[in-house]
């Protein structure tokens, strides 16, 4: 089954099949590029004899739904639940610098990220931007006050053109009530954020600025680091100003620092897009 251009434009169009027709796809799924939604809304199940099956598929949106698969709080949920879940979202396309909502702004959403990255942020009694997570494709966030129904306490807006899902808070407590595996989930991350938040604050009370700056390059390192026989690969883009909102100083104080570094040889550029720390970078930190 192929869809014309004209069918691909369309948001929701209706597919009829039979039986023999309900198997084929079944037999080709992987070979279609509607082949995530096909399988859950058909709910895994054998169809009938006789009676056609009539399915509702999201044709532009098939790459949006096989997004949530690397959504955390999703891991381990079967096509169908994907699918339900997806149908629950309202998606918004941001642009780069596009604000998804100020600090102390009422919140009624869960924010899934489906692709791009959003930067949560708040200001210094000095008035000055301090990045307090960068949140890629696969997270989520917004989540909090929804659940102690306090106003959101961080800025967010859009690092780069991004596609996110709002799930209303009535729809986020029903998934997480419904589905065992999200609540667990829910917990894991939690967990994970607050001795993320640990580590932030181990960042801020050095008072030496390559200490800082080094100390964040290495919890980056193990969310996004790569391997090689040199060092390490940061898969992430951060400009000096990115680096300098984590740790609370100024952007000339980390472009020195980081100069210095690359011509000692204890950093370099991969491909010319993302940090790498040489091996010589961890010799302070051997258990790294």
């Amino acid at each position: 089954m192929r869809l014309s251009g004209q069918h691909k434009r369309n948001k929701l169009i209706s597919v009829r099949v039979n039986t023999e027709e309900y198997d084929l796809i079944r037999q080709n799924a992987d070979e279609l590029d509607i082949a995530s939604y096909i399988r859950a809304a058909a709910l895994e199940k054998p169809a009938p004899a006789v009676v056609p099956w009539e399915i509702d598929i999201h044709v532009e949106s098939t790459h949006e739904i096989k997004s949530l698969r690397s959504v955390e709080l999703l891991a381990g949920l079967s096509d169908y639940t994907l699918a339900t879940v997806y149908n629950k979202l309202k998606i918004k396309r941001y642009n780069k610098n596009d604000l998804v909502f100020l600090l102390e702004d009422p919140n009624s959403y869960v924010y899934f990220i489906l692709s791009g990255s959003v930067k949560v942020t708040q200001l210094s009694e000095e008035g000055k931007e301090i990045i307090i997570a960068i949140h890629r494709a696969g997270s989520f966030f917004g989540e909090m006050s929804l659940i102690d129904g306090k106003p959101v306490s961080a800025n967010v807006y859009c690092a780069e053109r991004s596609v996110v899902g709002l799930m209303s808070g009535q729809d986020f407590f029903s998934l997480l009530y419904d589905n065992r595996e999200v609540l667990q989930n829910l917990l894991k991350i939690f967990c994970q954020r607050v001795r993320s938040s640990n580590d932030k604050i181990e960042i801020l009370n050095s008072n030496n600025a390559a200490q800082r700056i080094k100390i964040l390059f290495i919890l980056l390192s193990k969310k996004y680091g790569t391997e090689t026989t040199n060092g390490i690969v940061l898969n992430t883009r951060l400009t000096h100003q990115d680096i300098a909102n984590m740790t609370g100083m100024v952007r000339e104080t980390v472009t020195r620092t980081i100069n210095k570094w690359i011509k000692n040889g204890d950093i370099s550029l991969s491909g010319g897009k993302f940090i790498q720390l040489n091996n010589s970078f961890f010799e302070d930190y051997p258990n790294m």
